[in-house]
């Protein structure tokens, strides 16, 4: 029975678990691997209803955090008058891209086809920016822009894309596409 259970091939329906699964004890119908079909688990609404609200918290978080990193580089560009490069440019579309990707989860549901895009912006930005990274290197190479905390913008625009990277891995673990 303990066999049957881990690798997910339900419950065999002993005497004793059927009047644990009338809400009465503790329901045996885990699978440590895969579920098919548990005959009675009432946590599992419960449970994924809180981990759709966490992942569209961080989503908001994320899509947050995006928009102040593309209001400072704005507030860069217009008061300070930087002006950016074509690098730049394209690296403030990717961060765009990835906010667009998890505003699209906040706004029409968490779907893959959001992730899809916010990853390939997050991919496409950071590749721009380790090429921004990779071409100012040399030495005696002139810096451009002001450093903030003694790292140059490409360099956290990097960091910044490496970290959407991750969380959007994050978050597709804990995406089910029977959650609604």
């Amino acid at each position: 029975w303990i066999i049957f259970s881990l690798f997910g091939h339900g419950s065999i329906n002993f005497p004793q678990e059927k009047a644990l699964c009338n809400g009465t004890g503790f329901d045996h119908s885990f699978s440590l691997f895969w579920d098919v079909n548990p005959p009675c688990n009432r946590y599992t609404a419960g449970a994924a209803m809180s981990r759709i609200s966490v992942v569209r918290t961080l989503n908001a978080t994320m899509a947050l955090v995006l928009m102040v990193v593309l209001a400072s580089a704005y507030y860069q560009q217009f008061s300070r008058h930087e002006q950016p490069c074509p690098l730049c440019m394209l690296q403030r579309l990717g961060m765009i891209g990835v906010a667009v990707g998890v505003l699209m989860n906040l706004r029409f549901g968490i779907r893959v086809q959001h992730y899809g895009l916010a990853l390939f912006s997050a991919f496409f930005g950071g590749v721009v920016s380790a090429r921004q990274m990779l071409l100012h290197i040399c030495p005696g190479f002139p810096v451009f822009g002001v450093p903030v905390l003694g790292i140059s913008l490409y360099t956290w625009a990097f960091i910044v894309f490496l970290c959407c990277l991750i969380a959007i891995i994050g978050f597709l673990f804990f995406y089910s596409p029977e959650d609604k």
